[in-house]
């Protein structure tokens, strides 16, 4: 199956892209927000339920939680094509960090880039 990555800044209106087109695509694609795996992860380990502090998290923590997003949306690949939406960067009490990092992406490992201006 495959893995089209969507990306775009903040307030580009990513979201309502992604559903836009994963409505027209129909059945045969799974829409994915990395945030949204992000915060399962986070909920799971027990590290927190709210997405506004996913931004407080070490950058430790937010790597862990994009490599565990990342093998999420690896797996479900395997099965149903996914469109997957996350932003560029995202914002940390640190600063900006990679929304997703080398790593994660060659986990994910796209087979189209989509940006959203």
């Amino acid at each position: 199956m495959s893995v089209t990555l969507v990306s775009g800044v903040n307030g580009v209106g990513l979201s309502s892209v992604c559903q836009a087109v994963r409505r027209g695509l129909g059945d045969g694609y799974k829409l994915i927000n990395f945030g949204d795996v992000m915060l399962e992860q986070a909920a799971t380990m027990g590290i927190t339920t709210e997405r506004a502090q996913l931004g407080t998290l070490s950058q430790t923590e937010t790597r862990r939680l994009q490599r565990r997003a990342g093998e999420f949306v690896a797996e479900e690949a395997e099965t149903t094509n996914v469109i997957l939406s996350t932003h560029l960067a995202v914002e940390t009490q640190t600063g900006y960090v990679q929304g997703l990092p080398v790593e994660v992406l060659q986990d994910v490992s796209p087979d189209a880039f989509v940006l959203v201006e």
